[in-house]
């Protein structure tokens, strides 16, 4: 997993406080990335991400089309993965799974 300091780190402090912190990781991929402007639509993405947390701290962009999201209030989770799906489909032909 990319982000596996960050999620080593939520890890320890679970440990250290004995408090359980929960946290959601949402993984996605870009379908047909190769079409269209992706400078466009990776600027697009990388804005909706910086909404959630720092880079790279909370989120990553990884072999040009891949990402994960580490999102703190995993009550969250759901809104923003459709957020996420509405932000790329705005772009012809491009999708993302998740």
């Amino acid at each position: 997993m990319f982000l596996g300091g960050a999620m080593s780190k939520v890890i320890s402090k679970e440990k250290k406080s004995k408090k359980s912190t929960q946290a959601a990781v949402i993984t996605g991929d870009i379908v047909n990335s190769q079409s269209g402007d992706g400078e466009q639509w990776l600027n697009t993405l990388r804005e909706y991400l910086t909404k959630f947390g720092g880079h790279p701290e909370d989120w990553q962009i990884y072999r040009g089309d891949s990402f994960q999201l580490l999102i703190h209030e995993p009550a969250r989770a759901f809104g923003i993965a459709l957020g996420l799906k509405a932000t790329i489909k705005q772009f012809k032909n491009l999708d993302v799974r998740m």
